[in-house]
């Protein structure tokens, strides 16, 4: 397996409920903007993200869940795709996520990447 790092910056928009960021790594030229947001209504987190490749994501899930998933996206070759991104390991200043995809329709998952998050320190990089 391959490992690389990146960064993730976020900052507030509607504190508790608004979150805007970017994703950076550069070791494989990625880069994309996201969107977390809180919606009271109906208990849930929704993210949304765009790529260089222009394909937008949105994935959500309870807000007292670790578990957050993507509907059916249609690919360019006609294929769809399912994301499922769940956290664990989560403490104060660390979570680990792993991402796992369905070409399916969720009936089976097959293990994608794994992300370790650390908070950087206060002014630190």
């Amino acid at each position: 397996a391959q490992a690389v790092e990146g960064t993730y910056d976020f900052e507030w928009v509607v504190p508790d409920r608004v979150l805007v960021g970017r994703s950076e790594i550069p070791e494989l030229g990625r880069s994309a903007g996201i969107l977390f947001f809180y919606s009271e209504g109906d208990g849930t987190i929704t993210m949304t993200s765009v790529g260089g490749d222009g394909q937008l994501w949105v994935m959500s899930g309870p807000a007292d869940s670790e578990v957050r998933t993507t509907p059916p996206t249609p690919q360019a070759d006609g294929s769809t795709l399912e994301l499922r991104f769940t956290r664990y390991n989560v403490e104060p200043d660390r979570f680990e996520s792993k991402m796992e995809y369905s070409t399916d329709g969720g009936t089976t998952w097959t293990q994608g990447n794994r992300q370790l998050f650390r908070r950087r320190a206060p002014g630190g990089s």
